[in-house]
């Protein structure tokens, strides 16, 4: 029976921060477009739009960047709250024990 909480494999948030890692490296390498579209009269449109996709995918990629940061120090934390509690629990750590 279950008393709640959760449980993370660092393996797989290690896997999440990755698979986010290779977003950004993936949206990061797309080349950019040519200079100076020729479409006549909405040239000018055009450009603008493309220079505001541009930015936002430079806010995409630092989006997925700062994800995958962040998962991964979810795993560190996750994990020396383990190593913690192993230690600590089970007494090998010197801390008290509840009898």
């Amino acid at each position: 029976m279950t008393t709640g909480g959760f449980r993370a494999e660092p393996a797989t948030l290690e896997t999440v921060a990755g698979i986010l890692e290779q977003a950004g490296n993936s949206v990061n390498s797309v080349e950019a477009p040519p200079d100076g579209p020729q479409a006549g009269l909405p040239t000018a449109a055009i450009a603008q739009v493309i220079a505001n996709l541009s930015g936002q995918a430079d806010v995409l990629v630092g989006g997925l960047f700062g994800a995958a940061a962040a998962v991964r120090d979810s795993r560190t934390a996750y994990e020396a709250g383990e190593q913690w509690a192993t230690e600590t629990l089970s007494g090998k750590g010197g801390g008290a024990r509840a009898e």
